[in-house]
């Protein structure tokens, strides 16, 4: 019935298989066995046996609507009643009752019927048939939990436990004792056994045990998993799933020996220990231990909105050695506070009114060291200008002082918020702490915008960051526009700004880091000067920098763009594998430069950054800002897909362009057909940015001396374009 059906061209995917399952129900009625056959049968057992009745068909077609309609794709239907009710399907025909238990769990944990009440009455009703005494306590408790997530309809969940609370023995409540009935977050994928459908070995003829069982789940064929066996012995499961037992020295789970100063080649397993000198054995230092622990997962819910308060404090507090170990940052925001921020702006708001600007010296209070990262101490800014202000705060033009008082003669861009914010800082230094290959290292360098200190006080935080005096994508824009009457810039040098920012989110994405928030005025430019009077080289023909990290051509990564303003990233490492996103932070405050996912209320990840890329792109090529409309694929298939409204110059790289905003603006299904990296829903689409980009720079170096405006010209008059608006930084937003 299901055969040939192409879910893409349907308004509701998951009916057709609801209508086979609905036929299904109707041929083969559920008998339900006696609680003593369900205990004593295996899930692939249960799911084929006579007595419930339930033929392999109808497992094979709840198991196949569970799995394609479980994945990111559809998550829209992760709260629709309807798919929820084929998971009660499958509990009731083919998971044993005292198994139940592992699929709420992971139920609740991917965001799979949280929002519905049915969920909390079913798995309410599963634990009131437990056994023991405190059956009613933890039925109450998920109740409870139903009720404080508003599931719908709440009046049912209210009244299902105001009858438990009736009919239960209040003396065994104790709420805090369970917590665990429902994890906080996502339980561990190792404490889950959905849809075991592997928990027979077909090749030994024999159950898998729960080790074994938990390893499956966790996609452990691809490595070793020792579980105890016999004493002496370990039984493995290797990459093709065949068991086999050899002979160890040491049981699984016990401590090894405690390394001795002398060197030792004694062995405590069957392949030799290598000799290791006493000072390996020591407590690493905190810098040791920063460099080379793992993040941990601090978030652990399925779908976030990442602009959540209490999530960010969360991965602040279980990150605070990374802060600690980075001399950059002074926090002095438990104990100290700024107090000069308002005087700072009224000075200048002031200045401003009457035309001119005046110094302000900018003293920081010294600040004890307290909460155990650096203190404060004698740190001065000279503040010349008022550069922008936006919801956060203010920018300013400054001059770091010597302790002594004295001028240092650089300049930096000085962001003074009003409330401590270290979340900017910490994406900053992540950023230095995870990008370690030469290439990353160089995209770091060139391309994200660099942190000289960060100063956080209990009512304010102050951050120097490096002045980029030529502005954003916006000025250049404006630049062209007052140079010769129009907002486009020279074709030529779009595609050496857009392989230069392409560079930046490969990297980015590599450090597992979202910018959550690129837009054009979010991309400055550094147009270094190169005086080639004074003997300094500007190479005439372009090179790309190489993937090893080499600069490239001489001259070329003076000319730059930078990202600005990460107080919107993501850290990814912090949240749970898989995890997908909301846009209900920014309800009401979305537009053409938020990427659909959002705008229509879907979940995103790496979309945020692709859609941001092309918003920054258009702006450049077109000197407007994006406008996107959906379209028919003119391959003939009937699939939809975005694309940008503007039509492009008929003697422009038209094949670039398309290409380019495509894959941008249709990253997920990209993603989907074309497969790409670690996660399940195929994204960073990391390898279809590199083709792009390498696709740009290998245009860029055959034709940067074509036609009668070199890209070295382009690049020379842009500069000279953008030297009257050099001081000026427009108003930042969000």
């Amino acid at each position: 019935m299901l055969a040939g059906l192409d879910l893409a061209e349907l308004d509701d995917p998951i009916e057709p298989y609801l209508t086979c399952l609905r036929q299904l129900e109707l041929e083969y009625p559920f008998v339900s066995p006696p609680d003593s056959t369900v205990a004593r049968h295996s899930l692939d057992a249960l799911a084929f046996a006579d007595a419930t009745n339930t033929p392999a068909t109808f497992a094979r077609t709840i198991g196949a609507c569970l799995d394609r309609f479980g994945t990111h794709a559809y998550s829209f239907y992760h709260n629709d009643p309807r798919y929820l009710t084929v998971w009660l399907t499958y509990l009731r025909r083919c998971v044993p009752l005292d198994t139940h238990g592992h699929i709420y769990i992971y139920l609740y944990s991917h965001g799979i019927g949280v929002a519905l009440a049915r969920f909390y009455e079913s798995y309410a009703e599963w634990l009131l048939r437990e056994p023991d005494g405190e059956s009613g306590a933890r039925a109450r408790r998920v109740l409870e939990i139903g009720v404080q997530r508003g599931a719908r309809p709440v009046q049912r969940l209210e009244k299902m436990y105001r009858q438990v609370v009736a009919t239960t023995n209040n003396d065994h409540y104790h709420p805090h004792n369970y917590d665990n009935v429902l994890p906080r977050g996502i339980a561990k994928r190792e404490h889950i056994a959905v849809a075991l459908l592997h928990l027979r070995d077909e090749v030994n003829h024999e159950d898998y045990c729960l080790e074994e069982v938990l390893a499956r789940s966790r996609d452990i064929l691809y490595k070793s998993y020792h579980r105890p066996g016999p004493t002496g012995f370990s039984t493995v499961i290797n990459d093709h799933g065949v068991i086999s037992t050899t002979v160890v020295a040491t049981p699984r789970g016990r401590k090894p020996p405690k390394k001795s100063s002398r060197l030792s080649s004694s062995s405590s397993s069957s392949s030799s220990v290598v000799a290791t000198p006493a000072r390996a054995a020591s407590t690493p230092t905190r810098d040791e231990r920063v460099a080379t622990a793992a993040p941990a997962v601090v978030i652990y819910d399925a779908v976030c909105d990442p602009t959540a308060g209490d999530h960010k404090r969360a991965i602040l507090a279980a990150r605070r050695e990374l802060l600690a170990g980075s001399p950059r940052v002074h926090d002095a925001s438990t104990t100290t506070r700024l107090e000069e921020q308002q005087a700072l702006r009224r000075a200048f708001k002031r200045a401003n009114g009457h035309g001119h600007t005046h110094g302000f010296l900018l003293s920081l209070p010294n600040s004890s060291n307290s909460n155990g990262l650096r203190a404060t101490t004698n740190i001065q800014f000279m503040v010349r200008k008022f550069l922008g202000e936006g919801g956060f705060g203010a920018v300013y033009l400054a001059e770091p002082l010597t302790p002594q008082g004295h001028a240092t003669g650089r300049a930096v861009a000085l962001k003074v918020e009003e409330e401590p914010n270290a979340w900017e800082p910490y994406i900053l230094t992540l950023l230095q702490q995870r990008l370690t290959g030469a290439a990353h290292r160089h995209a770091l360098e060139q391309y994200v915008v660099h942190l000289y200190g960060a100063y956080l006080f209990r009512d304010a935080s102050c951050l120097a960051l490096e002045y980029l005096p030529q502005g954003t994508v916006l000025d250049a824009v404006n630049a062209a526009r007052r140079v010769s009457g129009t907002a486009l810039l020279d074709e030529v040098v779009v595609v050496f700004f857009v392989a230069q920012l392409l560079r930046a989110v490969e990297a980015l994405h590599a450090a597992r880091v979202i910018h959550g928030d690129i837009k054009p005025d979010n991309v400055m430019l550094q147009l270094d000067p190169v005086d080639e009077d004074a003997g300094q080289v500007w190479d005439r023909h372009y090179r790309a920098p190489s993937d090893n990290g080499g600069n490239g051509a001489p001259g070329w990564q003076q000319k730059r763009l930078k990202l600005i303003d990460f107080g919107r990233a993501i850290d990814l490492a912090a949240y749970r594998p898989g995890v997908v996103f909301s846009a209900a932070g920014w309800a009401g405050k979305m537009d053409q430069q938020d990427c659909v996912e959002m705008r229509e209320g879907r979940t995103w990840t790496y979309q945020a950054d692709y859609h941001g890329v092309a918003g920054v792109v258009h702006c450049l090529l077109f000197g407007r800002f994006i406008q996107t409309t959906v379209r028919k694929a003119a391959d003939g298939s009937g699939a939809m897909h975005y694309t940008i409204t503007a039509p492009y110059k008929r003697y422009w790289q038209q094949h670039l362009w398309a290409d380019l905003f495509h894959t941008l603006l249709n990253s997920a299904s990209v993603a989907a057909a074309r497969g790409s990296d670690a996660r399940e829903d195929g994204m960073p689409i990391t390898n279809e940015l590199a083709r792009l980009r390498m696709t740009f720079e290998r245009w860029l170096e055959a034709n940067c001396e074509a036609g009668t405006n070199s890209l070295k010209t382009a690049l020379r008059k842009l500069e000279l374009a953008l030297t009257p608006a050099s001081a000026v930084h427009p108003a930042r937003k969000r």
